[in-house]
């Protein structure tokens, strides 16, 4: 009997791992690429040099810089094209798998095991994101995706020693402080704002060691070898992109402004109350954008805890010094990226970050409760009613964004060809056949290849536009 519960266990926690992935291989190889994609360039000659450069003075920041470059290795579709595109559509699944193995380091403080607990805490991790607004720019298109899986690695990677460290302090070698200040330059160049969040975020936890567990000469103790040296190359590499790139005018210049009401510097110096009301106002409209979406992943965490607690009377462990830490570690980042966002409103895809450390940070409470349950106390009903939902969750969004791609797919490739097989210089698109179509969930809707905002677009060597009607 126990090696067949064992057997089972093995299998379920096999499928709650492989559900996610398999969203994203069905995504990354059945999209085509967007009309953001093909405005950058898409499908065409890549000039690595001057691509990163030019994209790098407008935006100021590695990530637009990266995608730009490697937008250029990608084919219309998965099934033409160079060698190179079914490259770059594998490397977007390894960097997604990634992003997720470091964010479960967050959470189970060691590397996920093939067990049925670690199983659904990294299927509650896809089901979370995944339903909500903010997992689009995981699969919108290709320039979103590029960009916001090299902020959010760039983010997790930089500050997971930091994490480590509230848990096991230890010194380092000479080597790994080099490795860490070039982790800090490449952190302060990866976004606008991430960094500017974990240096704020980085003072209020320091103020909390201090004020709040009244620790002395906290700085003088916590703060020397490969810490300096991360710090130092975070600041070297925002103040590279601040004085060679443009830091953020590149987006305050545009029509971001007008779209996402920008309260500018200016503003505020000439009409300092209508700013404050306004930046008030998207405080409280982005904390919606953030935390609003894990407020039912609360509800039913908190929900399963007590009556675990309460019904079958099982014991939890105390937070320990280093838990508390790291839950004020995480608070202190989401509320400084808050902060840093908040001269800017409803632009959902912005606050990525802060929503991914909200979903760890709820994970990492949970998992504090959840690794304390014993299946031999508690009703297995309930354990497989539980575990039944989240696989039935994860299926959904499988196949419902497979149909979506597949069938954008099979709308578009006749166009494409169209275009292809033509032998005139100009040609036209029907553009009732290229919008998005409306769909009961608008979350697993990819953006449309041809929009008007990027029209005329290069295909094949050909100036493409939407037909007169």
């Amino acid at each position: 009997m126990k090696n067949k519960a064992r057997k089972r266990n093995k299998i379920i926690a096999i499928l709650l791992y492989v559900l996610p992935v398999l969203f994203f291989v069905n995504s990354y190889f059945l999209m085509t690429t967007s009309g953001e994609d093909m405005a950058q360039g898409a499908n065409q000659t890549p000039n690595v040099i001057e691509s990163a450069a030019s994209w790098f003075k407008w935006s100021g920041r590695a990530s637009d810089a990266y995608q730009y470059v490697i937008i250029k290795y990608y084919s219309y579709t998965s099934f033409e094209g160079s060698f190179s595109n079914f490259v770059f559509r594998l490397l977007n699944i390894a960097l997604v798998v990634v992003f997720a193995y470091v964010i479960l380091l967050y959470i189970f403080r060691r590397r996920p095991h093939l067990h049925i607990k670690d199983a659904i805490i990294a299927n509650m991790l896809f089901v979370i994101l995944i339903y909500s607004a903010h997992a689009k720019v995981l699969y919108r298109g290709f320039s979103l995706i590029n960009n916001y899986l090299f902020i959010g690695i760039a983010t997790v990677l930089f500050c997971l020693p930091f994490i480590n460290n509230v848990y096991k302090k230890r010194e380092h070698s000479w080597l790994f402080s080099i490795w860490m200040l070039v982790a800090g330059f490449m952190f302060g160049i990866s976004h606008n704002l991430t960094p500017i969040a974990f240096l704020l975020a980085y003072i209020l936890y320091y103020l909390y060691l201090r004020f709040i567990e009244k620790q002395k000469n906290v700085i003088s103790q916590n703060l020397r070898g490969w810490k300096i040296a991360a710090l130092v190359g975070l600041m070297i590499g925002v103040a590279f992109c601040y004085i060679v790139g443009p830091g953020v005018s590149g987006y305050t210049n545009s029509n971001y402004t007008l779209m996402y009401d920008y309260v500018s510097i200016s503003d505020i110096m000439t009409s300092p109350a209508k700013s404050f009301a306004k930046i008030i106002g998207h405080m409280v409209s982005n904390f919606n954008n953030i935390v609003g979406p894990l407020y039912l992943p609360i509800i039913l965490c908190g929900a399963i805890v007590m009556l675990t607690e309460k019904h079958w009377r099982v014991k939890f462990k105390k937070w320990t010094i280093a838990e508390k830490r790291t839950i004020i570690a995480l608070v202190s980042f989401m509320f400084a990226y808050w902060l840093s966002v908040s001269q800017i409103k409803q632009l959902t895809r912005l606050y990525f970050p802060a929503h991914i450390t909200g979903i760890i940070l709820v994970l990492y409470i949970f998992y504090h409760y959840f690794r304390e349950f014993d299946y031999k106390k508690i009703n297995k009903k309930l354990a497989m009613v539980f575990m039944a939902v989240l696989i039935c969750a994860s299926t959904f969004a499988v196949i419902y964004r497979t149909c979506i791609a597949f069938s954008y797919y099979r709308a578009i490739a006749p166009q494409l060809q169209t275009i292809k097989n033509s032998t005139d210089s100009e040609v036209c698109v029907d553009r009732k056949k290229n919008l998005e179509k409306a769909y009961p969930i608008d979350n697993f809707v990819q953006e449309p290849i041809f929009e008007d905002w990027t029209m005329p677009e290069k295909v094949y060597d050909k100036t493409v536009s939407f037909c007169r009607e």
